[in-house]
């Protein structure tokens, strides 16, 4: 895409962030992905893992990740916030890992894009942009904003609503939606 640095992109999920922020990355473009947690919490997942090949490491992901929803969703009350997180985490990794050839470049690769780099395109969950602002913000993939409204609590429906807010108040003066 041909936006300018300093442009602020958006999505509901970290996942539907990645394949832009890398196919941005790989045309010689700045680029920051905001999310320590979520960066910390992918690394602390691949030191755990003693996987030869992308392949292996991939199906291993996929496994690891429906053990942890199951899990979640075999709970009294199954909170929606925490299987997506769940969701995003593990979408997120293996989103990074399709675009690698070697397991050795997973790591760096998760480095480089969460490294917070001046004068860079931005790319943010819609959470994580709270209290910061762009000339420009382009929300990403805006037909999933929300999460399925109907499987929630009244708090949780009033969470969505706040961080809609929030994404759309991101920006000082253009707002762009992208399908």
């Amino acid at each position: 895409h041909g936006y300018e640095n300093g442009t602020m992109l958006l999505a509901r999920r970290n996942a539907s962030l990645i394949p832009f922020a890398i196919k941005a990355y790989k045309a010689g473009r700045q680029v920051s992905v905001l999310g320590e947690l979520i960066e910390q919490k992918m690394l602390g997942i691949l030191r755990n893992k003693d996987c030869k090949t992308i392949c292996e490491l991939r199906s291993d992901l996929l496994d690891e990740q429906t053990k942890k929803v199951t899990k979640l969703q075999q709970a009294a009350n199954p909170s929606a916030s925490a299987i997506e997180f769940i969701n995003d985490l593990y979408d997120t990794l293996i989103s990074i890992i399709n675009e690698c050839t070697l397991v050795s470049q997973v790591e760096k690769m998760i480095t480089e894009l969460f490294r917070l780099k001046a004068n860079s395109l931005v790319y943010s969950s819609m959470h994580r942009s709270k209290g910061r602002e762009a000339d420009r913000v382009v929300i990403l993939d805006s037909t999933r904003m929300t999460l399925d409204l109907s499987k929630m609590n009244d708090e949780e429906i009033q969470q969505e609503k706040n961080l809609v807010y929030v994404a759309m108040t991101r920006p000082k003066h253009q707002l762009d939606f992208v399908k």
